[in-house]
């Protein structure tokens, strides 16, 4: 796996520099060029164009064919006309279904279905033999025979399946008691993953999308400075993970074609796998939390773990700037967070020796007050 994961990642660094690879994430290319937005108009607008042609292609057929079979008749056209747009409606249905559901496990339904209707066939023909060709039974028999063959060997196939991994599970205990977390943009790039990882505080197996990855190429391949030292970062610490003996990170080509926003995608995905996500997105946890899907902040967890500073404590700061009150100035630790210091305002640009007086939480994080000593 993991050298699978070397191996396209160097692809994506070799395309790059050839110029082959093609940008593909909706998110990223929109910041880059507000231009997208009107191919994300038209994208719309087929969407809508294509399933009202549909529907209006099914109304007219069903009408037509009614009519003609009817005798000509309005009433009989009229049916059919109706029966033609609900046919349209469920082929719309299925569609919808299928574009949200892992290709995978449309494959895997489709097969069973199979098995089921060729069971369902031989038994019919069966009961033909058997039974007289008169007999009001036999299509009861071959209908319920249809429905019965076709939910056995989905069940059957689904329960396969399902003993497969937990033999696959058996072999690899050390891994099936991990759940799977699915890196996304934000967490690979700020690039501490990689040290939770390499100290043994995150475990694997790690899974990032083909969508992601391609997310970050884009990145490294913005017309920006500051974007692309951050795209070849997110690049590079995937290098590095790689390189961890005790982490399975790999690739899935598992995609949404139908949902064009990366964080929605992250989170179907998550669903299926019944993963975590990784990210420092805090609108992505809140929209995955609304589903159900559980995240893990690195930005949260490195706050957690921050060392605190109690009322009483003297630490030196360097004062940057005045405060909002008369002799104030204000100063920031190195985790970022403000420290508001009284009797400080004529020591601008002056590193100080600062005693805590109280602390004080908001929705933004915390901010320190002191006093000069």
């Amino acid at each position: 796996m993991n050298q699978s994961l070397s191996a396209n990642i160097q692809d994506i660094i070799s395309m790059k520099s050839m110029g082959v690879l093609v940008n593909k994430s909706p998110k990223t290319q929109r910041e880059i060029n507000p231009s997208l937005n009107t191919s994300n108009s038209s994208t719309l607008i087929r969407r809508i164009t294509i399933p009202a042609a549909l529907s209006l292609m099914c109304l007219i057929t069903g009408f037509l064919f009614a009519w003609y079979t009817g005798g000509k008749s309005w009433t009989i056209g009229l049916w059919g006309g109706l029966i033609g747009m609900t046919v349209g409606f469920s082929i719309l249905g299925v569609e919808w279904l299928l574009s949200r559901t892992p290709f995978s496990t449309v494959v895997h339904t489709t097969q069973s279905l199979t098995i089921g209707l060729a069971l369902a066939l031989l038994f019919s023909c069966v009961m033909h033999l058997i039974l007289p060709t008169s007999s009001p039974i036999a299509p009861i028999f071959s209908l319920v025979s249809l429905l019965s063959f076709s939910y056995l060997s989905y069940a059957i196939r689904r329960k396969g399946l399902h003993q497969t991994g937990q033999s696959e599970e058996m072999k690899r205990p050390a891994a099936s008691t991990q759940q799977t977390k699915i890196l996304d943009t934000s967490s690979i790039i700020d690039g501490r993953i990689f040290d939770l990882c390499e100290t043994g505080f995150m475990e694997g197996p790690l899974c990032i999308p083909r969508f992601v990855l391609e997310e970050i190429h884009t990145i490294a391949d913005s017309h920006h400075s500051w974007r692309r030292v951050r795209g070849k970062r997110g690049l590079e610490i995937l290098e590095n993970l790689q390189n961890i003996p005790t982490i399975n990170t790999h690739i899935t080509e598992d995609d949404f074609p139908t949902i064009p926003e990366v964080d929605n995608k992250l989170v179907m995905l998550a669903k299926h796998l019944q993963a975590k996500i990784v990210t420092n997105d805090w609108n992505l946890g809140k929209v995955a939390s609304l589903q159900g899907v559980q995240t893990l902040n690195v930005n949260q967890l490195s706050y957690q773990l921050k060392p605190p500073v109690l009322p009483g404590e003297v630490i030196r700061v360097f004062i940057i700037k005045e405060g909002d009150l008369e002799g104030q100035g204000v100063a920031h630790l190195d985790d970022g967070t403000m420290v508001v210091v009284d009797r400080a305002r004529d020591y601008i640009k002056e590193t100080i020796d600062v005693v805590i007086t109280k602390f004080m939480q908001t929705h933004s994080g915390r901010i320190l007050f002191g006093a000069r000593l």
